[in-house]
């Protein structure tokens, strides 16, 4: 890597294993000139390893505040992986699923079907019931349209999450978008749920808010349904959660 960074602007480095990806951001940590990493989930996990920042993986016992609300899902990923996610989820009685049309979304919330939506939304959460709110698949969006699509969404969840107990946000620009329109700007990093899955509490808002975020295509089938039990079971330790105690300042991307 060394030797073609002296050659290229760009490497692209193929990988196979979990050990590759730590060889790959390792051997970046030694290139004479400060990197810029694209890649996978998978690749940002083992740069703090990379960069001497992991001291310990030793789990630790991390308790969340009592969660007796509802929970709200904003899921703005439409891809496969995503899609099944939601459909597992929402396939629980316990949670209410609302999806959007994308057309009704661009409209704005002015659109009297915005409101209607919006209504459906409030309704839910005031009977108790976890939501999952996310866009419908058709009619298909061209690729520039969404973000806009993902911030129409993020735009209906202010006025309910007053009453929610935990915020679960997938897809970068949608968790972006959701936290901007809440005005969040600080989470308190406290582990991961699974690898690849951070839990946070929100710290600048109205009141300590949970928050799990997800990228889209990323977990299992059963990510999301994983995420609810989770927060419903009032336990706060699963053995997977790693305390870091880091304080994340500044727009949240995945």
């Amino acid at each position: 890597m060394n030797s073609a960074a002296r050659q290229a602007d760009v490497l692209v480095c193929d990988a196979e294993s979990d050990d590759d990806l730590l060889a790959i951001a390792t051997a970046s940590m030694q290139l004479g000139r400060k990197p810029l990493w694209v890649g996978s989930a998978g690749l940002a996990y083992h740069l703090p390893r990379a960069a001497g920042l992991v001291k310990s993986s030793k789990a630790a016992a991390i308790a969340l505040p009592p969660i007796g609300r509802p929970l709200l899902f904003v899921i703005g990923s439409l891809s496969r992986n995503s899609l099944e996610q939601v459909r597992v989820l929402s396939s629980t009685a316990s949670t209410f699923a609302i999806c959007v049309p994308p057309e009704v979304l661009l409209a704005g919330d002015t659109d009297s079907d915005w409101q209607s939506y919006a209504r459906e939304l409030a309704r839910a959460i005031e009977a108790n019931h976890d939501v999952v709110l996310s866009p419908k698949t058709e009619p298909r969006i061209n690729l520039n349209q969404r973000p806009l699509i993902a911030a129409a969404l993020a735009r209906m969840a202010p006025p309910v999450c007053g009453g929610v107990g935990a915020l679960v946000a997938s897809g970068g620009e949608t968790a972006s978008a959701v936290f901007e329109s809440l005005g969040i700007t600080r989470l308190r990093l406290l582990g991961e749920l699974e690898k690849g899955i951070p839990i946070s509490i929100v710290e600048n808002w109205i009141r300590p808010l949970p928050v799990i975020t997800k990228a889209g295509d990323f977990g299992g089938t059963d990510a999301l349904l994983k995420c609810s039990q989770f927060l419903h079971s009032g336990n706060g330790h699963p053995a997977a959660l790693h305390d870091s105690g880091k304080l994340v300042s500044g727009k949240v991307a995945q």
